[in-house]
């Protein structure tokens, strides 16, 4: 009898430490959003697009200020983000590249000689994605 007890007793603590391991596997599989809904969805509803944009944002706005650049970083502006579809609008010759990887995603837009270029990086942060860096040159 006594030996039916341990074994029952060996049985249960298996089974316990069996569905703790089980539980612990689950919760660390995390599934990845996917970039190209995240794509769409940042750049047509501006509440999602605020809550994704990590802050304090990285990245400088740099243009002319009569004969001298000026450079700035984000910290205390409104970051307004522009998508590539209206930039086709206005700039016939622009250039645009999307270069995607495991957790980053680059997107440039340039116009060739003309000292215009935006950059932007998005990181895949627990899951989702988030604009990391905004680099704007207009010089």
């Amino acid at each position: 009898m006594r030996n039916i007890l341990i074994l029952l007793l060996v049985i249960t603590t298996g089974c316990i430490n069996s569905q703790e391991k089980s539980k612990h596997s689950t919760l660390n599989l995390t599934v990845s959003e996917d970039f190209s809904f995240f794509y769409t969805k940042f750049y047509s509803d501006t509440s999602y697009q605020s809550k994704r944009i990590l802050k304090p944002l990285k990245g400088t706005i740099k243009a002319w200020d009569d004969d001298v650049v000026k450079e700035e970083s984000w910290d205390n502006k409104k970051v307004t983000i522009t998508p590539k579809v209206k930039f086709l609008q206005v700039y016939k010759n622009l250039k645009t590249d999307l270069i995607k990887k495991d957790t980053i995603v680059i997107e440039k837009y340039w116009i060739e000689q003309s000292g215009f270029q935006i950059e932007k990086k998005f990181i895949l942060q627990s899951g989702k994605w988030y604009l990391y860096s905004y680099d704007i040159s207009n010089l």
